[in-house]
């Protein structure tokens, strides 16, 4: 990439993920490094969102019992594996932050093939519920700061 101006903070052009470019200033030869925007804190409320939802998304969109049974499991384990991590709205810290992103990361196969061998991706509704949810705890996991320390929490 070329450079656009000289200097010590000189505008750069970035190409996005996306392939898109755009300017930005930044020190000559240092990288913007961005923290990640969900903290422990809010990582929990976003679980405890997604308990919430799990418990009774099923029932709003008209879910098989079968679905039913399934995310209400789903939400349970999500809520007690919050409710005991070390962050700020456990109800017991018990378990490491970092150790809490390892089996959220760990435990997505189960999240992906537990409605396949169910079927539950044969019932649109079941189908769309099980998409939604994937979608919302993928993004929850790839935005938190699993690093997070308790100086910067």
């Amino acid at each position: 990439m070329r450079q656009l101006a000289q200097g010590p903070c000189a505008l750069r052009p970035v190409l996005s993920p996306l392939g898109v470019e755009r300017v930005s200033e930044m020190p000559a030869g240092r990288a913007v490094v961005m923290r990640k925007p969900l903290t422990p804190e809010k990582h929990a409320i976003v679980d405890y969102v997604f308990l919430a939802a799990n418990l009774t998304g099923p029932a709003l969109v008209g879910a098989s019992p079968r679905a039913k049974a399934l995310f209400a499991s789903f939400g349970a384990v999500q809520g007690s594996l919050n409710a005991f991590t070390d962050q700020p709205l456990a109800i017991k810290r018990l378990i490491p932050f970092k150790v809490h992103g390892l089996i959220e990361k760990y435990s997505g196969p189960a999240y992906v093939a537990l409605p396949l061998l169910l079927g539950l991706h044969r019932n649109p509704r079941d189908r769309a519920l099980w998409l939604g949810m994937g979608t919302a705890l993928v993004t929850a996991y790839n935005l938190t700061d699993w690093n997070a320390t308790d100086s910067n929490r």
